[in-house]
């Protein structure tokens, strides 16, 4: 009999502000992912991985929010910090709630590597020596794997957040080895991306507060509402991913 797979949720870019009345690009960030949660947790799942910007302004309660929202939500949940939040703030309540900051998950016979590519006062991000380094040694095992970053590492094809990338991008996809590594997933750039390179999908988790239409120049809102992008993991290294939204 086959086993049954690990279902995984990626959620990212919630934008969650100081006051939950509070508006994000003029829709409610709030209301949004809860209008989304219903259909997440109708997936049943197994864990949760938050890559980042999970609060516009950083402050204690839009990251206490989030834990109540997902309070009994699945035994697993992890995270990464974005450009937006407050590092030590996340790290303190996430950690009070028993989140895992990684670097290393190990979920369902799956390997999950957390990279944390946020520098402060800047919204582009990158990665240390260290990190690619650490991550060279970690593609060596045969484990497969998937890789959570919060900044794309390559342009998606919306000028308004291609300012903003992985600016050592390259570097870190040339540090990757497709016999581990199944996919790279990102936030940041709140629309849906697939691109394969070299054997390995990189994808977007679309934003649960407000996503673009893609391609454009500017951002344009996406009228089909908040999202967020689901993974099924196969412990022999079988897997698919796709995107659910609120309807």
């Amino acid at each position: 009999m086959t086993q049954a797979p690990f279902t995984l949720l990626q959620i990212s870019d919630c934008h969650l502000l100081d006051d939950p009345a509070g508006l994000y690009r003029d829709q409610s960030p709030d209301r949004n992912l809860l209008s989304l949660l219903p259909a997440l947790k109708r997936l049943k799942p197994d864990g949760v991985v938050i890559t980042g910007d999970v609060a516009e302004q950083g402050g204690r309660a839009a990251y206490e929010r989030v834990v109540s929202y997902l309070e009994g939500f699945c035994h697993h949940i992890a995270y990464i910090p974005g450009n937006h939040d407050d590092r030590s703030v996340m790290t303190e309540i996430f950690g009070a709630a028993g989140y895992d900051a990684g670097p290393v998950v190990n979920w369902g016979g799956w390997r999950g590597i957390l990279l944390d590519s946020v520098v402060d006062g800047d919204p582009s991000g990158t990665l240390g020596a260290d990190d690619l380094s650490q991550l060279k040694k970690l593609g060596e095992s045969e484990e497969p794997t998937l890789v959570f970053v919060h900044h794309p590492p390559m342009a998606v094809g919306s000028a308004w957040i291609d300012r903003y990338p992985l600016t050592n991008g390259e570097a870190f996809m040339d540090c990757l080895d497709a016999a581990s590594v199944k996919a790279v997933s990102f936030g940041h750039v709140h629309q849906v991306f697939v691109q394969n390179r070299k054997g390995i999908q990189y994808l977007s988790a679309p934003a649960t507060s407000v996503n673009s239409q893609a391609g454009f120049d500017r951002f344009t809102v996406d009228p089909t509402g908040p999202k967020a992008r689901w993974f099924k993991l196969w412990p022999e290294g079988r897997w698919a991913s796709g995107v659910i939204s609120a309807g």
